[in-house]
């Protein structure tokens, strides 16, 4: 990985994100605890992509990216699209459908009726795969490198690091959906200025 990657626009919108998440109320129902849940799980993936990253551990990094992916879906297919029957599905059996008809339901949902959760899984998601299995998309940094180092271009770990940080900005908005009281509605505002500022920063990168 490259030494002048400056990750500290990424760590300020964990940081941001933490902030407006810092002591609010979700509601005492399992769709909410349960959505919560998984969100906050997608939320820790980010972190620590970031924080890998930093600690030039890129490929542990990496593996985190699909498993960031499929809690921010179940968490979200919880949330707007599971029946009460499925939520209990989850709860006593670790029941969930396949991560594909995940995101075609929610698809269906008009909140991401846009289609771009939809086309970031199908353009994507075998590569990510491969990131979290130890398939090519990982080892392809290191095969053809005559010391068995590492040589992670710094676009990659730019575009992972990104593809972290819009899904943890979605888990966050999609967690204060859920929770009570006026201070969410608030946080969402400042999160959704936080979010323009940091891809204006990535931009210039």
């Amino acid at each position: 990985m490259n030494k002048d990657f400056n990750l500290a626009s990424d760590e300020n919108l964990a940081n941001f994100i933490g902030k407006c998440l810092y002591d609010i109320d979700i509601p005492n129902n399992s769709r909410a605890r349960v959505s919560a849940s998984l969100l906050y799980v997608a939320l820790e993936h980010h972190e620590a992509i970031i924080r890998l990253h930093k600690l030039k551990l890129s490929h542990a990094a990496f593996a985190l990216s699909r498993p960031l992916f499929e809690s921010f879906a179940r968490g979200v297919w919880i949330s707007i699209c599971a029946t009460e029957q499925q939520v209990g599905a989850f709860i006593k059996r670790d029941e969930l459908p396949k991560i594909n008809r995940t995101v075609q339901e929610i698809e269906r949902n008009p909140t991401f009726e846009s289609g771009t959760i939809g086309r970031a899984f199908r353009t994507n998601f075998d590569y990510l795969c491969g990131l979290t299995h130890s398939g090519m998309a990982q080892i392809q940094f290191i095969m053809f490198e005559p010391t068995m180092a590492s040589n992670i271009p710094r676009d990659a770990v730019f575009a992972a690091v990104g593809h972290a940080g819009a899904l943890a900005a979605l888990s966050a908005m999609m967690i204060l959906n859920l929770a009570i009281g006026a201070t969410p509605k608030e946080s969402s505002t400042k999160l959704l200025e936080h979010l323009k500022q940091w891809q204006l920063s990535r931009s210039a990168h």
